[in-house]
């Protein structure tokens, strides 16, 4: 009986590290495809590369996208913008602890 319940209790803890991993892959595979994709498309917008930073960790997420000053006053929804693109794109990476940060060069 003990020994059942052992086996159970191991595979129950190998199932959850399992699944934290496959989670885990997931977002580290969005986030090297988004590094690639946003500078395009915020470039296509804005006609201007940005530069970007992006952090991830078991805390959150953090995206850090740096303009001129002129491009920040031209476009002052320039964070509603990001977070639309990911909702549409990047549905894994939107949660509670992402936060996106829009500075100047």
């Amino acid at each position: 009986m003990k020994k059942k319940i052992k086996t159970i209790l191991i595979l129950g803890f190998l199932t959850g590290i399992s699944y934290f991993i496959y989670k885990s892959y997931l977002k580290a595979k969005a986030m090297i495809n988004l590094y690639k994709t946003l500078p395009l498309y915020l470039e296509n917008i804005c006609e201007e590369r940005p530069e970007l930073d992006l952090n991830m960790s078991l805390h959150g997420t953090s995206l850090q996208i740096g303009f001129c000053s002129d491009i920040i006053e031209k476009y002052p929804d320039m964070k509603a913008m990001v977070k639309e693109y990911l909702e549409d794109f990047y549905p894994v990476l939107i949660g509670k602890r992402l936060t996106i940060e829009i500075y100047k060069k």
